[in-house]
């Protein structure tokens, strides 16, 4: 992938990195949203990233068997890329998603919808974006879920 990425100033004099839509084919915040309501069958989340905006960084900055650690995982977007960029390049990255279960308000739609926890929007994400990508590529990957417990604090 080759796209321009720019530096820009803002009124404020702040520079900030830019990446040109049109050449790395990265989407808006509001497309990703439309798209996660699609795939989750609500829109549970503000301003999720971009699947694409996710696979174009890896792309530019990972090799074909690196492990990619998103540590505030969310709504499953980078596991989600990082299946996507594999199969269209035939990498074996491995991905790791570390989110805590930050429970669901119980007045949201997530919550309505049968998530408790954050967690589970994200396990639930993956799985069925693993669906996804198998059903245009033939993607064979999985994954395991691990729940950590503090054991002092067990009873």
């Amino acid at each position: 992938m080759s796209a321009k990425v720019g530096i820009a100033r803002n009124k404020y004099n702040y520079t900030s990195s830019l990446i040109n839509k049109k050449d790395s084919g990265v989407d808006t915040n509001e497309v990703a949203s439309k798209k996660l309501e699609v795939l989750l069958g609500g829109n549970f989340f503000d301003y999720p990233k971009p699947t694409s905006l996710i696979s174009y960084l890896v792309g530019i900055s990972s090799s074909p068997t690196d492990t990619v650690l998103d540590f505030f995982a969310g709504s499953g977007t980078a596991a989600h890329a990082v299946m996507e960029i594999n199969a269209k390049d035939g990498g074996r990255r491995k991905w790791v998603c570390v989110q805590s279960p930050e429970p669901c308000p119980p007045k949201s739609d997530a919550y309505k919808a049968g998530y408790k926890t954050i967690a589970d929007i994200t396990k639930e994400r993956i799985r069925l974006s693993i669906r996804e990508v198998r059903s245009v590529s033939g993607y064979r990957e999985g994954f395991d879920a691990h729940i950590l417990v503090d054991k002092k604090n067990e009873q």
